[in-house]
């Protein structure tokens, strides 16, 4: 809802937004990812979803992603840092809570999907909207992975990998997203989902 909300750490990772709200009436907490081609995390934005679901799940809020994540960021700050830990913990801290939604509003790649969309990782429901990425790998090591005997131009497989993998028609239908919506509905899918969680 417009009205009542609370952004919580709002100047540290930026494109991590953690908010305080309603939808439809219900108290929840909401962590979006604001990145145009995706988030990709470090130490700083795991640990600022890590104490944010913490609040969440202390308070009993339920806890609502809009994920745009395309897992770890490879570089050398996060290569010599202990981003593994707080990935663990965040974990720990996700397998507390236990009312958790997944919006898959852009793109759910690799650790991206496995943390903040993998129904293993306990999430109620997970959705993801019509234009939306899911995805275990990138398109570049997807198809070197799985066409790695196949000669053909490097374009082509990673279009074939895309085709084949990383829509979210063959993620529902792999069992791993519950449904396909338009962004128009995505609101009161979610507080139709809210509303199932908290009877």
């Amino acid at each position: 809802d417009s009205d009542g909300i609370v952004e919580v750490g709002a100047p540290y990772s930026p494109d991590v937004k953690c908010v305080l709200g309603r939808m439809g009436g219900i108290a929840c907490a909401a962590v979006i990812f604001d990145g145009e081609d995706g988030v990709k995390l470090n130490v700083r934005k795991v640990k600022k979803i890590k104490d944010f679901a913490e609040l969440a799940c202390c308070r009993d809020l339920p806890l609502v992603f809009f994920v745009n994540c395309i897992g770890l960021c490879p570089s050398i700050e996060n290569h010599s840092s202990l981003v593994l830990k707080e990935v663990a913990e965040l974990i720990n801290v996700l397998d507390c809570c236990d009312k958790k939604i997944s919006v898959i509003s852009g793109k759910a790649v690799g650790l991206g999907y496995t943390l903040f969309a993998a129904k293993s990782m306990g999430y109620d429901y997970t959705f993801a909207l019509a234009n939306a990425k899911v995805a275990l790998f990138d398109d570049v090591q997807g198809a070197e992975i799985e066409f790695a005997g196949q000669k053909a131009e490097k374009a082509a497989l990673q279009k074939r990998y895309a085709d084949e993998n990383s829509d979210p028609i063959n993620a529902a239908r792999n069992g791993y997203i519950d449904n396909i919506i338009e962004p128009a509905f995505a609101k009161q899918y979610i507080v139709a989902c809210l509303q199932t969680l908290l009877r």
